[in-house]
């Protein structure tokens, strides 16, 4: 946002990802840094930017058990 992206454009944190322990925030660059903040992630972690993060429902391929 500082260097001129939109608030609004969609963005992800996914933690400990591939493994069964994945789990992901999904928001907006404007509000994900507090969702973050309110879940204290303690795994690795990616954040991803962009209209990609649209996809996630039809990308998923973890269920878990």
């Amino acid at each position: 946002i500082e260097h001129g992206l939109p608030a609004g454009w969609p963005a992800a944190l996914i933690e400990d990802g591939t493994s069964a322990q994945q789990h992901v925030l999904t928001g907006t660059l404007g509000d994900l840094p507090r969702k973050v903040a309110a879940t204290e992630p303690q795994g690795a972690g990616l954040v991803l930017v962009g209209e990609v993060v649209k996809l996630r429902g039809r990308l998923s391929w973890f269920s878990p058990g």
